[in-house]
């Protein structure tokens, strides 16, 4: 029977990632620097401190797990370091057995990926607080060149995210072959942190397809664009990388909006050449429902799924 006190911490290590789930499993492995100490100590080092964060929330299950497989106990110290460069693999084990690239979209989520079928302009309820946003938001769909850039201020529980799913299904359905992406602000920090860490010709594939992506898109929303801006966002790059893509789109006569919970002048983190940007475009505000308004969704939504209630 093996020595099981004497095992590695490498070996531990090791054997632990292969019992954690995929996604903590590959943050352990390209993301971030480990390091075996004496005393039963495994020092992990972030290079940043979204990664730290997520981290430290897993710190528990780090420490038991390794308990339980080196059958003793293992501390896990973590560390922030922003001149740590990590490079990831450039080959992926699963390519090699499967032969077979993954699909670029296959770490987005899916309600980046397509729209939502029942989040029309049909099923969106709309009135005198909200008709303005309502009509420029049809426009944008018709593909009218007129419209200009939007900053859609809208609070949470506005319909926002409603509105930007119809206009996206809605111009697809006149224009087929229009380059129209809607993405979510944590989706496109997610998709661009990842691109960016890529190297060698997989790298730049990945970089050129992201380019095509954003830059030369035909109508652009970006929903909750204030978390781009939110105080637990360091990665300044995917700020800038967002600027670049308002001026190319500009440069190509592209229809944008950008949807945000919170006013130009209340994104704290906004550095002032994005600001101007965004300042520069025409201000819509989409108002919550009113009371009968909500009422009213509360009904078809109860319809939809052919619940009955009392009257």
């Amino acid at each position: 029977m093996p020595d099981v006190i004497n095992r590695s911490l490498s070996d531990i290590w090791a054997e632990t990632l292969e019992a954690l789930t995929p996604s903590i499993a590959a943050m352990c492995r390209h993301s971030v620097m480990v390091d075996f100490l004496l005393d039963d100590h495994i020092e992990i080092t972030a290079p940043s401190a979204f990664v730290l964060e997520h981290l430290t929330g897993k710190l528990d299950l780090l420490e038991r797990k390794l308990g339980e497989i080196g059958a003793r106990e293992i501390k896990v110290r973590l560390k922030l370091d922003r001149d740590l460069k990590i490079r990831e693999p450039d080959d992926d084990p699963a390519e090699e057995k499967t032969g077979s690239r993954p699909k670029e979209e296959a770490a987005e989520p899916e309600y980046y990926l397509k729209p939502k079928g029942d989040w029309t302009f049909e099923t969106f309820q709309h009135g005198t607080y909200n008709r303005v946003a309502y009509f420029t938001a049809e426009r944008m769909a018709n593909w009218d060149p007129a419209c200009p850039p939007i900053f859609l201020l809208a609070s949470s529980g506005s319909g926002k995210s409603h509105l930007a799913h119809a206009i996206w299904q809605k111009a697809l359905q006149n224009r087929p072959g229009g380059k129209v992406v809607y993405v979510h602000s944590k989706a496109f920090m997610n998709h661009y942190r990842r691109i960016a860490r890529q190297e060698g010709p997989r790298g730049e594939e990945e970089k050129r397809r992201f380019r095509e992506r954003y830059h030369r898109a035909d109508l652009f929303i970006m929903d909750d664009a204030h978390r781009l801006f939110d105080v637990k966002n360091d990665w300044v790059k995917s700020r800038d990388e967002f600027r670049d893509i308002l001026d190319d789109l500009k440069d190509l006569h592209a229809l944008v909006m950008v949807i945000s919970e919170l006013p130009v002048n209340g994104l704290i983190n906004c550095e002032e050449n994005i600001r101007s940007r965004l300042l520069g475009m025409v201000l819509g505000k989409l108002e919550p429902p009113y009371y009968q308004a909500r009422t009213q969704i509360l009904k078809r939504l109860l319809e939809n799924k052919k619940i009955l209630l009392p009257a």
